[in-house]
């Protein structure tokens, strides 16, 4: 498996701390530029910080959805390439 941002293959595992950070990284820059805001979270009222249980739990589904929106995205790119 490699790293998209080197060409350095990166074993397997390496992969599997790199998604964590990556899908935590997408959703706040989503939540705080107010592309979430359609699905009823207010970047403006609260702090991603002060969500509720319930909120958080659906910002996780949110985190899911995102990061498999980038690897489908970067997959289409290597297939146009």
């Amino acid at each position: 498996m490699k790293d998209v941002h080197s060409k350095t293959p990166r074993p397997i595992y390496s992969a599997r701390q790199i998604l964590p950070h990556t899908a935590v990284n997408i959703t706040k820059s989503a939540y705080s530029s107010g592309k979430l805001d359609i699905y009823g979270y207010s970047h403006k009222e609260t702090n991603i910080q002060e969500l509720k249980l319930d909120e958080r739990a659906y910002l996780c589904t949110c985190a899911n959805d995102l990061l498999e929106y980038k690897f489908n995205a970067s997959e289409k790119q290597k297939i146009e390439k």
